[in-house]
């Protein structure tokens, strides 16, 4: 019998080793794949949140910039075509860059006109635009202003033409 006793006892030892060894290896894996995965995903959480930060800034200014513009004709050549002129005024608190205008021509269409450099409007500041562009008689235009924010204004005045200046 004490053949038998101590056969067991070895037994119970060798069961104590295998489960402080099992948790010295749940230890290890923890430490090794979890607790780094973890420190990586708190790093894409806090870069989530400072790009979602940052693009409500963007957001609140867009929503606070403020353009006025206004159309208005040039006296007319021997051909009766006329030069635009846009009156742009910026009553709002943020800088205003516009970057493109857009001429919508009842006989040519939609013609973009993108500056090589853009018009840049301090807080009150205003300025008069010669729009590189003339008008036929028979023609009528809306004249659209574009900003780098991605916001577009549109000149009040609609059909604008030489025959219908607005003044």
């Amino acid at each position: 019998m004490s053949g038998g006793l101590n056969f067991l006892s070895k037994r119970s030892s060798k069961r104590g080793i295998s489960t402080v060894l099992g948790a010295a290896i749940f230890v290890a894996i923890v430490f090794t794949v979890i607790f780094p995965l973890m420190l990586y995903m708190h790093a894409l959480q806090d870069l989530y949140m400072r790009e979602a930060s940052n693009r409500l800034g963007y957001e609140i200014e867009r929503f606070n910039e403020k353009l006025e513009i206004h159309a208005s004709t040039g006296k007319p050549d021997a051909l009766g075509r006329a030069t635009l002129y846009a009156y742009l005024y910026n009553p709002g608190h943020l800088e205003v860059n516009i970057v493109a205008f857009y001429i919508e021509s009842k006989l040519r269409g939609l013609t973009p006109i993108e500056l090589s450099t853009p018009i840049v409007l301090a807080p009150g500041a205003q300025i008069v635009y010669h729009i590189p562009v003339t008008i036929d008689p028979d023609d009528e235009v809306t004249i659209r202003a574009a900003t780098a924010r991605g916001r577009s204004y549109s000149a009040p005045e609609v059909g604008l033409s030489v025959r219908k200046p607005p003044y």
